[in-house]
């Protein structure tokens, strides 16, 4: 998308459409605001207002953040945005791009639940394992760290001693 300095949106293209939601029709001489960004769109008092980095830092590149689509899902988005400037270095707009990365988001939410479901039922300080000689290994690592004595590791090439 391409928006003007008050970030008014100028220009809106198919991909922005089936990204967010909404045709170019509705968004064309609106606000930026109304995609509800997470990265540049705060609530204050007054209800929401822009604050956009983009026009005085000159540029985002893989800003991971998130925008409302019409139909009032979160879209999970990696933004990278640069300024438009005229000939007198004057800023005059910005131009935008978005790609979806909601789907790759939702896995990584999935994958965390599922690293903290193995912490909790079979982790022990970055051990993991339930069998009886795991069981027997925890064990003498607790006894070994209510000791003041040195414990020396030891066991063949590749089996994990770090």
């Amino acid at each position: 998308m391409i928006l003007d300095e008050d970030g008014m949106i100028l220009y809106f293209n198919k991909a922005a459409e089936e990204i967010s939601g909404y045709k170019r029709g509705d968004v064309l001489g609106k606000s930026c605001v109304l995609l509800d960004s997470d990265t540049c769109v705060v609530l204050t008092s007054e209800g929401k207002q822009k604050k956009c980095e983009l026009f005085k830092s000159g540029s985002i590149c893989n800003k991971r953040c998130r925008i409302k689509a019409r139909d009032g899902k979160s879209v999970y988005l990696l933004k990278n945005a640069v300024v438009l400037r005229d000939e007198g270095g004057e800023i005059i707009g910005a131009v935008e791009t978005m790609t979806d990365v909601t789907s790759l988001y939702m896995k990584e939410l999935e994958l965390e639940e599922l690293k903290e479901e193995l912490r909790q039922e079979y982790w022990f300080m970055g051990l993991l394992g339930w069998s009886s000689p795991m069981q027997r290994l925890y064990e003498q690592i607790r006894n070994a760290a209510l000791s003041e004595a040195p414990v020396l590791i030891y066991g063949e090439s590749g089996t994990g001693r770090t």
